[in-house]
């Protein structure tokens, strides 16, 4: 693999995000990333992993995207 296909960033985070089902992969798409954290440590903190493969612009427009719909979800529930 390139090393624009496959890459692997890590970040503390203080925030509790749910995580939904796993994605299935499909030969077809054109860029895949997956976003996962451990458990919060007492202090509030957490481990969060982000690996995409494929195009490192298209990954940037599809966390800008995903960013906006859960916006939206929690406009749309009061939450934000």
């Amino acid at each position: 693999m390139t090393e624009s296909a496959r890459h692997t960033k890590r970040r503390q985070s203080s925030k509790t995000e749910p995580l939904g089902p796993p994605m299935r992969r499909s030969k077809k798409n054109a860029c895949t990333v997956l976003i996962t954290c451990e458990e919060p440590t007492e202090d509030g903190k957490m481990q969060v992993e982000m690996t995409y493969e494929g195009d490192s612009i298209l990954a940037a427009y599809l966390l800008e995207n995903a960013q906006s719909i859960l916006d939206n979800t929690l406009s749309s529930e009061g939450l934000c």
